[in-house]
């Protein structure tokens, strides 16, 4: 496990990064299917809490397909501090949301270091965290059911982010 100042280290002359947070994710099985979507995706790191969401359990490395041993990740005890570590050295923090000052992912422009946070289904991302956000995005629906389990999410948002960069 890297720690974050190491990882801030080593990606400070990085033009582009990608940085998934995750926030109050209790499911291990969703926590698997994510892992497995960031390392897809190329996500740079995946942070979580100690406190608010699962750990790295066996049911969650068998869900992410061998992800959980590839993706670089980094348990943290401060989420909030955290985004703000990030924010200093030129991240954009950007929060899933379904309220109505969220922006279309569709018509979203990605800020090349971004670090992405996704929380839980019931919640959304704890509200002391959407505060400090830079950009609230949304995946716009257009069935009768308004919302996707947070992997199913996840991957599309980190989709749109590596869409938006192809070259």
């Amino acid at each position: 496990h890297l720690t974050i100042k190491e990882f801030l280290e080593k990606n400070k002359e990085v033009e582009r990064s990608l940085v998934l947070m995750l926030d109050s994710i209790y499911d291990p099985q969703n926590l698997g299917a994510i892992l497995r979507a960031a390392e897809c995706f190329g996500v740079n790191l995946v942070v979580y809490s100690k406190n608010r969401g699962t750990d790295i359990t066996p049911t969650v490395t068998k869900a992410s397909a061998g992800a959980a041993e590839l993706v670089p990740i980094c348990k943290v005890s401060n989420l909030a501090d955290t985004m703000q570590g990030f924010q200093k050295e030129g991240y954009w923090a950007l929060s899933a949301d379904i309220g109505e000052k969220a922006q279309s992912l569709y018509k979203f422009k990605f800020p090349e270091k971004a670090l992405i946070i996704m929380g839980s289904e019931g919640v959304g991302v704890q509200p002391l965290l959407r505060k400090k956000c830079d950009f609230h995005v949304t995946i716009p629906m257009h069935g009768r059911i308004d919302s996707l389990n947070v992997s199913q999410a996840t991957s599309i948002i980190l989709n749109g982010y590596r869409n938006y960069f192809s070259d």
